[in-house]
C-alpha cells in the first residue's frame, strides 16, 4: 500500500507553491500605482526649493512602519515559510510536528496568506489550502501513530 502521508505532503507542497505565488503577485501589485519614482527637486518647486520634500510617493511605498510591512509582505512570508518547510536545506524550522498542527497551519495559510490577496488566484490557492487542511485533518484519524514528514526537495 502506498504511503498516504507522501501524497498528502505532495499536495501540501503544491499548496505552498500556490501560496508563495499569491504572495509574490500581491507584493508586486501592492507597489503598483504608487508614485515610487525618485524626483529631483527644482529650485522653484515647493517652499524650500532644492530641499523640498518631493518624494512622498517613494516614502509611502517603502516606509518601514509595522502596518506597511504587514500589508506588503504578509502573504509572501506565509507562502515562503510554507514552501521552506519542504526544502531540505531551509527546513530548520519545523512548522508542524503532527497532522493536527499541519491542518491548523494550512487553515492559517488560507485565511491569512491567500484569501483576499491576488484576486481569483488567491481564492483558488486558499481553497487548495483548505483542501490540504481537510486532508491533514483526516490523517489525524487515519495515521494515528505517524507524524507528517515533509517531502524534501
Amino acid at each position: 500500500m502506498p504511503d498516504v502521508g507522501v501524497s498528502v505532503h505532495s499536495v501540501a507542497f503544491i499548496t505552498s507553491i500556490a501560496a508563495f505565488v499569491v504572495g509574490i503577485i500581491h507584493l508586486w501589485l501592492s507597489f503598483e500605482g504608487t508614485d515610487s519614482n525618485l524626483k529631483w527637486a527644482k529650485r522653484n518647486e515647493g517652499n524650500h526649493g532644492f530641499i523640498s520634500e518631493v518624494n512622498q510617493g517613494w516614502q509611502e511605498a517603502f516606509e518601514l512602519t509595522p502596518q506597511a510591512i504587514v500589508d506588503h509582505f504578509q502573504p509572501v512570508l506565509i507562502g515562503w515559510f510554507s514552501l521552506a518547510h519542504h526544502i531540505r536545506y531551509v527546513n530548520k524550522l519545523s512548522l508542524y510536528g503532527s497532522w493536527l498542527q499541519m491542518c491548523l497551519w494550512y487553515v492559517f495559510v488560507a485565511l491569512f496568506g491567500c484569501f483576499g490577496y491576488a484576486g481569483s488566484l488567491g481564492i483558488i490557492a486558499g481553497a487548495l489550502a483548505l483542501v490540504t487542511a481537510v486532508v491533514a485533518g483526516v490523517m489525524v484519524f487515519v495515521d494515528q501513530a505517524g507524524e507528517p514528514r515533509p517531502v524534501l526537495f
